[in-house]
């Protein structure tokens, strides 16, 4: 009798699927490659460092503030988290950067002094110098890289360049640091002028217009904290004046102020630089139009040295100074002088200023 052996073969297939919101992927062995400890199967990420000390998609920036003209090292590396995040050495990997200042223009990658985006190695260990060359404010860098499977991988870091910035007004060469331009300096009463200010970022002594925040610029006088002037916009009153581009024009209108004015400008950038310019206008005293009476407390008042007779025996008269179109005048000096001197009634003082109210007032006893 035929004895028949039958012998089944089971084959076993092991299927593994690995989804990571890490953007790491795993992957299929290639013959020859390397890493994964032999496995054949690497789980790959992108980020900082290596091993225990890696942190996924953040690019390692050595020096993350810099100054205008200066420069940094920049490192990703990509690793095997299978092995305990071992680098990735498995096949060539391309990384590019990018960011505002690198497609702009204002920042380069170089390796070696030679300007290289994207940069390739096989290593696990992608390493750049990023150089400043016009970059202001903080620039958001992501190094991007495809796997040969598809699988993309990204990571995000920061430089912040420090703005070399100043105010005045002009551009360029016509440059004036810490000064506004002031279009009349000197006015009449009531007058306006324009007030001319640049923000301008001073790295290579361009000076062009700096334009890489919003900057909220405050006017302060002597005249603006007392009423008597105003800073305005499109004739409404406007203080702070902001700006996105680095150019402010406001009005400053005189409303009651006369003499030298000193206007100081001032802003904070968000980096927390302190800027500052300064100009002087000029305002002609009013000619007084006409006086007109406010008030007298009491309105009757007793003879002096009379006891009274249940009346006070002096009284706070009021007047207020406008000029010939009826707009305030303040600092304009008034004599007081009575129509008769009957029972010895006399005023003091015999002469006031007119305040900031446009007010002058005196006492009649």
């Amino acid at each position: 009798m035929r004895k028949l052996n039958i012998f089944l073969a089971v084959l076993v297939s092991l299927f593994i699927v690995a989804c990571d919101t890490d953007d790491n992927t795993l992957l299929d062995p290639v013959p020859g490659g390397g890493g994964g400890g032999g496995s054949g199967v690497f789980l790959v990420d992108m980020g900082s460092g290596a091993g225990a000390a890696f942190i996924p998609d953040v690019i390692t920036v050595a020096t993350p503030i810099l100054s205008s003209g200066d420069s940094t090292t920049i490192d990703v590396t990509l690793v095997d988290t299978l092995t305990t995040n071992t680098p990735y050495q498995n096949e060539v990997v391309a990384v590019t950067f990018t960011s505002l200042c690198l497609t702009a223009g204002t920042a380069d990658l170089q390796v070696g002094g030679v300007s290289t985006n994207p940069i390739s190695s096989q290593t696990g260990f992608i390493q750049a110098t990023y150089v400043v060359q016009g970059c202001s404010g903080p620039d958001v860098i992501t190094a991007n890289a495809t796997l040969a499977d598809g699988t993309a991988l990204t990571a995000v870091g920061t430089v912040t360049v420090s703005a070399a910035v100043d105010m005045g007004n002009g551009t360029g060469a016509a440059f004036m640091p810490d000064i506004i331009a002031v279009a009349v300096p000197n006015l009449s009463a009531g007058g306006s002028t324009g007030l001319d200010i640049s923000i301008v970022d001073t790295a290579n002594a361009a000076n062009t217009l700096y334009g890489a925040e919003v900057i909220d610029v405050t006017f302060s006088s002597l005249c603006l904290a007392g009423g008597t002037a105003d800073i305005q916009v499109l004739g409404i009153s406007t203080n702070p004046v902001s700006t996105a581009t680095g150019l402010l024009s406001p009005t400053y209108v005189a409303q009651g102020c006369n003499g030298a004015d000193l206007v100081t400008a001032a802003a904070t950038l968000a980096d927390g630089t302190p800027l500052t310019a300064t100009g002087t206008v000029t305002i002609a005293p009013a000619a007084v139009g006409s006086i007109s009476f406010l008030s007298a407390v009491p309105q009757l008042i007793g003879l002096r040295g009379t006891g009274g007779q249940g009346f006070d025996e002096t009284a706070v008269v009021k007047f207020k100074v406008v000029d010939a179109i009826g707009a305030a005048v303040v600092g304009a000096d008034v004599t007081f002088t009575l129509s008769t001197m009957v029972g010895g009634i006399t005023v003091l003082p015999a002469t006031a200023t007119s305040d900031n109210a446009v007010e002058v007032q005196t006492v009649v006893t």
